[in-house]
């Protein structure tokens, strides 16, 4: 995701102070960190996250289930790679 994009999709957390950012290392990273205001809004969300990724791990079984999260977990490591 660019950073574009990125200050897109948070603008609208920032701007209900779900979320603060402070500066980084360096110039181009910043860090941002979930406010007590956040976890509130967002623990009904999780809730309905749990539901459906149970639901879903149902569906697939647990075998398949299990590949699919190694599978992601090679993704998400392979991007981390790639971009440092």
């Amino acid at each position: 995701m660019d950073s574009t994009t990125l200050t897109r999709s948070l603008a609208p957390m920032l701007k209900h102070e779900w979320i603060v950012v402070r500066p980084g290392r360096d110039r181009r990273q910043k860090l941002f960190r979930l406010t007590p205001k956040g976890s509130k809004a967002m623990a009904p969300v999780l809730r309905t996250w749990e539901h459906v990724q149970a639901d879903l791990r149902q569906v697939l079984g647990d075998d398949e289930w299990r590949t699919l999260m190694e599978s992601l977990d090679r993704v998400t490591q392979a991007t981390r790679e790639q971009n440092n």
